[in-house]
């Protein structure tokens, strides 16, 4: 076994060289002839090449040089192989191929008993298995057990506790219950209760005569306060109502004074030649549109008929086109009135008036506008819908647009921010209907001068004007007409407010004498709501002292009620304590001797349960014991059977490594017995590449000597051929040799160089199909 061994190690180091000697003859001799198949067909296709170039030529040289080399290496060692291939040799072989079958017998042999070892081992172990596993279920019974013990001893623990718990309160109880009957406790107790509850009742009565005066004083203060109160509330409401007038009227007063400059710097002229007449003809068609407009539009190129800014509008500011205040509006609309009736006196037409309810008119139709989201720059048309439902609310003809003028983008929203840029905006849309409205036949113009389609009355029209967040500015004009007017008296056209066309002065003068008046009326509303504030703060006062002393009263009424009740509970609770303790003297000794039976019954309960809790806690100690033996018995079989394995592996592993070796010897006995026929198939080859060689250098001194400088070239061609020639190395020879002495030294097996063989057998085979396939490429690349 100690040979073997060695065999083993010297085999594993060259396996990787032996693993070529699996062919045969037959397969070498295939290869072989293949190759000088190609060999053969090479030289024909060389033969093909005429006059090949000096670099060619050269290659070939060397190619066909580096081949016959190769093959020199092969043809060596198959003689060397002939030579070592000795009946002695040969009988080596074979002796080794027997001692390594027979040491294959013994592993085999050992790997068997290893198998059964390991068996019989996996059968103790499934056994042990098994044992440990039935002692773990009886510990786990046997904890269970324990556990199930020390909850019934706890149960009956507690129900001792409780027990004595009970004894200790009952005993507790009838001796309070034996000593307050013996004081008479409980009757004392109920006699304070009721002298208690007599005297309460006597201050409830005495209180409750206090009661009654006390509402009445509330009631009578009550009444006065709200009639006081009642004349102060009617009191600041004429005071506001007086606020209000004064308000409005400074407000007229300044708009009156901001007019002074603004509107006799602000006036429109109309040029020469626009008359009643010129509409007139215009609507007969007597004259063309464009003839009408050669008149109106001169009034675009007056001089005068621009807009002259106001420092004093510029400080009236406003959020946005729709929250114009009422004062703003009542402004822009006399701005706009005073520019319309200069207009219309050069005409000698009737005036535009202002009442409250023009001024509505005009505002609702805005908003009429912005919540139908009608824009003229979108429509290019009236909301006539939306003027028709204003009418209607005022009592006035609908159906078709009878009141409005609309401008856009004159002012812009979020922009245009005070009554200047307001006025500006109305200034110019004015301007515009009366010096450039051709586009809509000067419908405008015939609106706003007054000349109104030739229906000449004496009865002004009533003027609005708003804006909106649509950039619009809205002109609405309503005629004292029974043809618009259809229900008379809805529409206010009586009361006037500052008349546009009268002087400013006047109008400042009249506001200023009503403001007088209106002032005089305020500060009397002011001393008469001071006055009423005085008597109601008393009546209040005398409200609040009088509730506060019937809320005192009543106090301490709810105060009686419940000490009186306090009391009844008292007297209640001491006649049932004593009834209750009579009771509990009397039950007390049979309820003493029922719980110390039962402290009895439970006690030997107990003791049974710690009992039982006791026998447990040994089962358990003992199933655990016994656990631990199997598994200590199991963890001994598990290592057994894991060392079991580990040399059932290594058996298998020696078992193998010999039938490698096995393998080895029988490709060098191949070897040995088939030298000849491989030393005849390599020489062959090798005369055909000597063949080769020598006719590429021939070709190439041919090709040499058609070149201008063929010495020099034939020189370093010899030097190359040489250096080519002396450069084989055979790497893969020498370390087969390498393992092979290795594996001789330790196993007594064939010397070096019969071993060679093997590797050096497949090699020589490979490197012949090497060559054929060298000059096949050749052959490819030249077609």
């Amino acid at each position: 076994m100690k040979n073997v061994t060695k065999v083993v190690t010297g085999v594993a180091a060259v396996a990787g060289a032996l693993s070529f000697g699996n062919t045969n003859v037959k397969a070498a001799t295939a290869t072989t002839t293949s190759s000088t198949d190609q060999t053969t067909k090479m030289k024909t296709d060389t033969n093909d090449v005429a006059n090949p170039t000096v670099a060619q030529a050269a290659k070939n040289v060397d190619s066909a040089t580096q081949d016959k080399a190769k093959a020199q290496e092969k043809l060596d060692w198959a003689k060397q192989n002939v030579a070592d291939a000795t009946d002695a040799n040969i009988q080596k072989v074979k002796d080794n191929q027997t001692v390594v079958q027979n040491q294959i017998t013994t592993d085999q042999g050992n790997e068997q008993n290893a198998q059964s070892n390991l068996d019989a081992a996996t059968n103790e172990q499934k056994a042990a298995q098994a044992e440990a596993d039935q002692a773990d279920a009886q510990v786990n019974s046997a904890t269970q057990a324990k556990n199930d013990a020390q909850a019934d001893v706890a149960t009956n623990q507690a129900a001792v506790d409780n027990d004595n718990q009970a004894i200790n309160d009952t005993t507790a109880e009838n001796a309070a219950a034996g000593d307050r009957l013996a004081n008479d406790t409980n009757n004392q107790n109920a006699a304070a209760a009721q002298t208690g509850i007599d005297q309460t009742k006597e201050k409830i009565a005495a209180k409750q005569t206090e009661q009654k005066p006390a509402q009445d004083k509330v009631d009578q203060a009550t009444q006065q306060a709200n009639t006081a109160n009642n004349e102060l509330n009617a009191a600041k409401t004429t005071q506001q109502a007086a606020q209000a007038a004064v308000d409005n009227t400074k407000a007229q007063i300044k708009v009156a004074q901001s007019n002074q400059q603004t509107n006799a710097q602000n006036t429109i002229t109309l040029p020469s030649g626009v008359s009643n007449q010129l509409f007139e003809d215009l609507l007969e068609g007597k004259i063309t549109n464009e003839q009408a407009s050669a008149v109106l539009t001169k009034g675009m190129d007056i001089a005068g008929n621009t807009y002259h800014s106001n420092e004093a509008d510029k400080a009236s500011t406003f959020t946005n086109l729709d929250s114009l205040s009422y004062a703003q509006r009542l402004e822009l609309t006399q701005f706009a009135s005073d520019l319309i009736n200069g207009i219309r006196d050069q005409m000698g037409n009737p005036h535009t008036y202002i009442t409250n309810d023009s001024l509505a008119f005009a505002n609702e139709v805005a908003k009429q506008y912005v919540a139908d989201h009608w824009s003229l720059g979108e429509k290019s048309d009236h909301d006539v819908d939306g003027i028709s439902r204003v009418a209607a609310k005022y009592g006035l003809a609908t159906g078709v647009n009878y009141y409005e003028n609309l401008s856009w983008n004159y002012i812009f929203n979020g922009v245009d921010n005070n009554i200047d840029e307001a006025k500006q905006a109305v200034y110019n849309t004015i301007l515009g209907m009366v010096a450039n409205d051709a586009k809509s036949s000067w419908l405008h113009a015939d609106s706003i001068t007054g000349h109104n389609w030739g229906i000449q009355t004496n009865e002004p029209a009533y003027l609005g004007i708003a804006t909106d967040s649509l950039n619009q500015v809205h002109i609405t004009m309503v005629q004292n007409d029974p043809a618009y007017v259809t229900t008379p008296g809805k529409f206010d056209m009586t009361n006037v407010l500052a008349n546009a066309t009268a002087p400013t002065s006047e109008q400042v003068k009249a506001l200023s004498a009503t403001l007088a008046t209106q002032q005089a009326a305020l500060n009397a509303a002011v001393q008469d709501v001071n006055a009423k504030q005085g008597v109601y703060d008393k009546a209040h006062q005398v409200q609040t002292t009088a509730q506060t002393a019937l809320d005192t009263v009543n106090a301490a009424l709810a105060q009686l009620n419940q000490q009186l009740t306090d009391y009844q509970n008292k007297l209640t609770a001491a006649q049932q304590q004593q009834v209750k303790d009579q009771e509990t003297v009397k039950e007390a000794p049979a309820k003493l001797a029922a719980l110390k039976a039962k402290l009895t019954t439970d006690q030997q309960s107990l003791a049974a349960a710690q009992a039982k809790l006791a026998d447990a806690v040994t089962t358990l100690q003992s199933a655990q014991a016994t656990a631990a033996e199997k598994h200590a018995a199991l963890d001994t079989i598990n290592a057994q059977v894991s060392q079991l394995q580990t040399l059932l592996a290594a058996a298998q592993a020696v078992t193998k490594t010999d039938q490698d070796l096995l393998a080895s010897l029988q490709q060098v006995l191949f070897n040995y017995q088939n030298a000849d026929q491989i030393l005849a198939t390599v020489q062959a080859v090798y005369d055909k590449l000597a063949a080769r060689l020598t006719t590429a250098q021939a070709d190439l001194l041919t090709a040499q000597a058609n070149a201008d400088n063929a010495g020099q070239k034939v020189v370093q061609l010899a030097a190359r051929t040489t250096s080519h020639a002396a450069q084989v190395t055979l790497p893969a020879v020498k370390a087969a040799k390498q393992d092979a002495n290795k594996l001789t030294s330790d196993a007594t097996l064939p010397q070096t160089n019969e071993q060679a063989a093997a590797p050096i057998s497949l090699l020589g085979v490979a490197l012949l199909g090497l060559v054929g396939l060298g000059y096949a490429g050749l052959r490819r690349k030249f077609q």
